[in-house]
C-alpha cells in the first residue's frame, strides 16, 4: 500500500453559501464524520460570503474557499481553478444545480478525475426564458459530457437535472440524505420548549423549518393558517428560519391581524427542541428534491401535511406524512392538518427503525457516500 492510497480523501464542495438550510447541515454532518471514513472535505463558495455554517465548519477541520460573485463566468472559472491548483483535491463534489457544468467542465481541464454533479431539487426556480432554456441546455451538455458520477437526492431531482433517461445511465445513483436520529428523539422537554417561546401550553402548534424562499409557497401557507386560526381558537403558528421573503411575509401576516399568534424565530441551531413544540408540520412547497425539514420533522414525532409536489419518497416513517395538491383550497389543507394533530403516531423506537430500514440515518448516508468517493479514487488509482 502506498503512501498516497492511505492519506484522506480531499472532496471540495461547490455550494452556493453555507446558510443554514437542508443541504448545508446534510454537508456539515458528514464533515463531523468525514476523519472516520478518511475524507478531507473543503467548500467552494460561490455566493460570495462563507455563511453561518462557516465557525462550525473551522471547527470540525473543513476548509471555505470565497469566489467573488460576479456575472464574469471567466472570473469564476479562474478563481475556480487557482483553489484547484493550490489545494491538491482529489473530488469536485458540485452541488449548484445545472451551473455544475461549467464547474466540471472546469475541473476536468485542471485534471481533476471525481468530478460529481448532484441534484437536490426537481427545479432551479428561474423563469424559463428563451435564454435560461439555452443556458439550461448547455449547462446539461457539459454535465453529460464532464461529470463522472451524477447524484440525485430523489428519482424526481434526478430528473429535472439529467433527464428523463438518467436512471438508465451507469454513472447515476440516488444518495440519500441522512439525519442524526437522536438528536430529535432527545429533543428538550415540549412544554418548556413552548414556554420560551411563548406559547401557551395548550395551544395546537402548526409549524415549518425552512427558508423564506420563493418555493417554499410561504404566501399559501399563510393562507392555510388564516383559515386554521378560524377553525380553532387554540392554534398558533411557530417559522423557524430566515430569507429575503421574510419581510413580505411578515406584511402578510400583518395584514391579516395574525400578529398574535406567530412566532418567527430567525436562524436557530436548536430545530430538534423546535420541533417538539409543534403539533403539526405544514410544508406546501411548488417543488422540492428530498426536503431534509421533512425528515427532522418525522424523527421528532411531528406529522408532516406536504403538497404532492415533494417526492413520495420524503415519508420515511408510515402513517406520519399526508401529501396533499396544491389545487385545494386553503381551507381544504386547514383541516387536514389539524385532523393530522389529531391522530397517534408511532413511537420513537419505531421511527428510530424506520429510518434505518430506508436508509435515512446519518450514519448510513456518511457511509454510502464515503463508498462512493474511495470507489472513484480506487478507479482512478488502479483502473
Amino acid at each position: 500500500m502506498t503512501a498516497a492510497d492511505q492519506r484522506p480523501i480531499r472532496v471540495l464542495h461547490c455550494v452556493g453559501t453555507m446558510d443554514r438550510g437542508g443541504v448545508e447541515t446534510w454537508l456539515v454532518e458528514v464533515l463531523r464524520r468525514a476523519s472516520s471514513c478518511q475524507l478531507e472535505m473543503g467548500f467552494l463558495c460561490l455566493g460570495g460570503r462563507p455563511g453561518v455554517l462557516a465557525p462550525e465548519i473551522a471547527a470540525l477541520g473543513g476548509r471555505i474557499h470565497l469566489v467573488r460573485p460576479t456575472k464574469n463566468i471567466a472570473a469564476v472559472g479562474r478563481e475556480f481553478g487557482r483553489v484547484l491548483r493550490a489545494e491538491g483535491y482529489d473530488i469536485v463534489h458540485s452541488h449548484v444545480h445545472s451551473f455544475s457544468g461549467f464547474l466540471l467542465w472546469r475541473a476536468a481541464r485542471a485534471g481533476i478525475r471525481g468530478r460529481i454533479a448532484h441534484s437536490h431539487s426537481t427545479s432551479d426556480g428561474k423563469k424559463r426564458t428563451l435564454l435560461r432554456r439555452a443556458y439550461l441546455s448547455i449547462m446539461r451538455r457539459l454535465i453529460r459530457g464532464y461529470a463522472t458520477t451524477w447524484i440525485a437526492a430523489s428519482t424526481e431531482a434526478g430528473f429535472a437535472l439529467f433527464g428523463r433517461d438518467w436512471e438508465r445511465d451507469p454513472r447515476a445513483r440516488i444518495v440519500r440524505y441522512g439525519i442524526d436520529v437522536s438528536r430529535f428523539l432527545n429533543a428538550g422537554p415540549r412544554d418548556a420548549v413552548r414556554a420560551e417561546l411563548g406559547l401557551p401550553r395548550d395551544s395546537i402548534v402548526v409549524g415549518s423549518a425552512a427558508r423564506f424562499a420563493r418555493e417554499k409557497n410561504y404566501p399559501f401557507w399563510i393562507q392555510v393558517a388564516a383559515k386554521i386560526a378560524l377553525l380553532e381558537p387554540r392554534s398558533r403558528f411557530l417559522l423557524v428560519g430566515d430569507g429575503e421573503l421574510r419581510p413580505s411575509i411578515e406584511r402578510m401576516v400583518a395584514h391579516l391581524g395574525l400578529e398574535d399568534r406567530f412566532v418567527m424565530t430567525g436562524l436557530r441551531d436548536d430545530v430538534p427542541d423546535l420541533l417538539r413544540a409543534m403539533d403539526v408540520f405544514l410544508m406546501p412547497s411548488l417543488y422540492e428534491g428530498l426536503p431534509v425539514a421533512c425528515l427532522e420533522a418525522q424523527a421528532a414525532g411531528v406529522p408532516a401535511v406536504i403538497s404532492d409536489a415533494v417526492t413520495p419518497e420524503a415519508a420515511v416513517v408510515p402513517g406520519m406524512v399526508q401529501r396533499l395538491p396544491l389545487d385545494l383550497t386553503p381551507e381544504d389543507w386547514a383541516r387536514a392538518v389539524l385532523q393530522a394533530g389529531r391522530l397517534a403516531h408511532p413511537g420513537a423506537g419505531s421511527r428510530e427503525t424506520a429510518f434505518g430500514r430506508t436508509g435515512f440515518s446519518i450514519q448510513a448516508s456518511v457511509e454510502g457516500l464515503a463508498a462512493l468517493y474511495h470507489d472513484i479514487i480506487r478507479d482512478e488509482r488502479y483502473g
